[in-house]
């Protein structure tokens, strides 16, 4: 049986156990269901209309009006950037009104707001209904499926004809917080762990979660009927053949033994990768599968993209479909997705009243069965103008059947649909740094880097970049920065000044920067940016020591992200402390020096083993793949001091290693104390780590 018909039937059951039981939004939503009387429901009285979205009711000539907040505040601007770039929901008018409702997929991230999904629909149904169309854009960034819900309920205030709703990539984030917070399902949690391991505690997670759909999905036909309102439900599709979760994301705790061996085949896989022996590969992935039941994306990942290289599309479509919807359990911080379960959930919402676009089938027919990769996504589930063309003219169809409308083939290169090119090479261009932000493959940062740097005038905002992302400082305090806001570039500005405001090393993305510039005829791209790190990053541009489990450094996308976790500590009462845990064999640094003296430099490492875990060997200190020095991990924290000897030093960057030694995890007690941290309401750990990094600092000589 395959992974969607699974899907399938454990979701026929669920439907048939839901039955004639109240239908509530207790897990996800955290509403009742409808403003109807449904048997077992209380009644909920109506949503206020006085407000909606960032829109507030005000009266004008033609009736009611909603006009956006003008409060300056950095909070409004925040909350702002999340909606439409419209100051006025006017007054119904005489042309068709449709309302779109979603998430950031159905915001067009990347190309909002200069092109959006609701601008594609609007010129789509305008074109074909005499009367004309409107579309007014109700989707926001980060929507929850509350804020959906509570969306949904004031439509009726605008007077719509048709309602869209283009979202699900939301809604199974944080499933296990929410669970551990929950007094009531708890205790299950922890049992559930406790009796069948991880993946016992998985399948409660995605019961929980499949029921919570189908209630969901049940309500919304009962409630459209209410008001009267035709709708459109978008099934979301997910990048299945180019994004890949984080490989630090390791394998939750097996039975005794098997973590070690599911590591052992990990780095097999790894090493048959780099010599591009897929079969191979695919040999060590599927026994990581046998180790772990599916838990993990690792395997599932490896394997879908061995049966995709030979051909094998279906199978290589389950594969990773389980790969994408393998960390349910996980508090890692996943890119949002859309689950089968969700997927499914959402078909069957279909009904006299509600009409369903399929994404994943849509896609499906029109890439010949391949799997959806760059050409319809910029990353993990925000569509390329391409694919959104094609989704809207699928949502169009389905709205207005009648509607006579070219193939889907034809609609993607139609022109008159797509963005301008200058909008096209922004949206790539903010996709490369998102893409290399969570750890992508350069291949895909080259591919969106070389499609932003098709013009003249997109080489230059490359530079502008180039400079904002390779400074020290935070983008808006950069001499590039002056310059993008003076430009009508919005998208750059938005995305420098709004959403991307923290400062990474970024190695990897500049560097291809850097390539892509030369590419383009700047010969001397490379040597500006060696110039910008020595003076600016380097160990002699620090006052005194550099700490290099600062964010700056551990969360660059080339290496083990870090993973802080919070303790009550030793000293005063309630203080916190936070420290850097090691889930890989293998941790990396960046240590930038512009020093050619003879002076070497001193480490200072504050470490210990990870808990329940049992090393079987020492550790050992590189650089640039140079071993230093070896050292034991001890139970408790431990001081160590390296001396980096000058000669191994090189000018610009150079690569500071900490390797791990392989071991055993005691498996039982570990996942004993964590149904016990559940049943308390605490978050558990679930994956096993090498050791625990509290201070790594970096000194000159003097």
């Amino acid at each position: 049986m395959d992974y969607s018909r699974a899907v399938a039937d454990r979701t026929a059951k669920l439907l048939h156990a839901v039955g004639g039981e109240a239908l509530v939004l207790r897990e996800l939503l955290d509403v009742r269901a409808a403003d109807t009387q449904v048997p077992g429901t209380a009644a909920k009285s109506p949503a206020s209309d006085e407000q909606i979205g960032v829109w507030l009711k005000r009266a004008d000539a033609g009736g009611i009006a909603y006009v956006r907040q003008s409060n300056r505040t950095g909070e409004w601007r925040s909350a702002h950037e999340r909606w439409a770039d419209v100051e006025v929901i006017p007054s119904k008018g005489a042309r068709r009104r449709v309302i779109l409702l979603g998430e950031s997929a159905a915001r067009g991230y990347f190309y909002d707001p200069v092109y959006t999904p609701a601008t594609v629909l609007e010129t789509l149904l305008a074109r074909h209904l005499p009367e004309g169309a409107e579309v007014i854009d109700l989707a926001a960034n980060d929507l929850s499926s509350a804020e959906l819900e509570t969306l949904l309920r004031k439509v009726p205030a605008l007077a719509p004809d048709a309602i869209v709703i283009f979202a699900g990539n939301n809604w199974a984030q944080a499933i296990l917080r929410r669970t551990i917070e929950d007094v009531g399902t708890r205790s299950s949690a922890a049992a559930a762990l406790r009796h069948e391991g991880v993946s016992g505690l998985k399948r409660l997670l995605e019961d929980r979660l499949l029921r919570s759909v189908i209630e969901r999905t049940q309500m919304l036909p009962l409630l459209l009927q209410r008001m009267g309102i035709p709708a459109v439900v978008v099934v979301p599709e997910f990048n299945l053949a180019d994004w890949a979760d984080h490989a630090s994301s390791n394998a939750p705790w097996l039975a005794q033994g098997e973590n070690r061996r599911w590591w052992d085949h990990y780095l097999q896989a790894q090493r048959a990768l780099q010599e591009k022996a897929l079969q191979r590969a695919a040999k060590h992935a599927k026994q990581m599968i046998a180790l772990d039941g599916g838990l993990t994306h690792n395997g599932l990942q490896i394997l879908g993209t061995e049966l995709a290289a030979a051909g094998e599309h279906e199978q290589a479509r389950s594969a990773l479909e389980r790969a994408r919807d393998a960390r349910v359990w996980d508090v890692a911080n996943l890119s949002p997705r859309c689950s089968a379960s969700i997927q499914d959930g959402l078909r069957r919402a279909a009904s006299r009243t509600v009409q369903v676009v399929d994404l994943p089938a849509v896609f499906a027919r029109l890439n010949g069965n391949r799997l959806p990769d760059r050409a319809m996504f910029m990353d993990y589930c925000h569509l390329s103008a391409p694919a959104i063309a094609v989704a809207m003219a699928c949502t169009a169809r389905a709205l207005v059947p009648q509607i006579d409308l070219p193939p889907d083939d034809v609609i993607r290169e139609d022109a008159t649909l797509l963005p301008p090119p200058e909008v096209e090479g922004t949206a790539h261009l903010l996709a490369a740094i998102h893409n290399a932000h969570w750890g992508q493959r350069d291949d895909i940062v080259r591919h969106h880097l070389r499609a932003a740097g098709k013009s003249i005038e997109m080489i230059e905002t490359l530079r502008l970049v180039f400079e904002m992302q390779g400074r020290r400082v935070p983008a808006w305090m950069t001499s590039a920065a002056g310059t993008v806001t003076a430009t009508p570039n919005s998208l750059i500005s938005r995305y420098f000044m709004g959403y991307s405001k923290g400062r990474h090393f970024d190695e990897r993305l500049l560097n291809l920067i850097a390539a892509t510039l030369e590419e383009g005829g700047d010969a001397s791209a490379s040597q500006r940016l060696e110039t910008i790190r020595l003076a600016e990053w380097s160990v002699q541009s620090s006052t005194a020591r550099v700490d290099l489990l600062d964010t700056v450094w551990t969360q660059i996308a080339d290496q083990c992200p870090a993973k802080h976790e919070e303790v009550r500590g030793g000293g005063a009462e309630g203080q916190v402390r936070g420290w850097h845990r090691a889930y890989t064999p293998l941790s990396r640094f960046p240590l930038v020096s512009n020093s050619r003296s003879a002076r070497g430099m001193r480490i200072q490492l504050t470490c210990r083993r990870a808990a329940f875990f049992e090393p079987e060997g020492e550790c050992v200190l590189r650089l640039n793949h140079m071993d230093i020095e070896s050292f034991v991990l001890s139970r408790s924290w431990r001081v160590h001091h390296f001396e980096l000897p000058a000669h191994l030093i090189r000018r610009g960057v150079n690569e500071l290693e900490l390797m791990w030694p392989a071991g055993q995890w005691q498996s039982t007690a570990a996942v004993e104390a964590a149904a016990t941290q559940m049943e308390s309401g605490r978050l558990a750990e679930l994956s096993p780590a090498f050791a625990d990094i509290l201070d790594f600092w970096l000194y000159q000589q003097s």
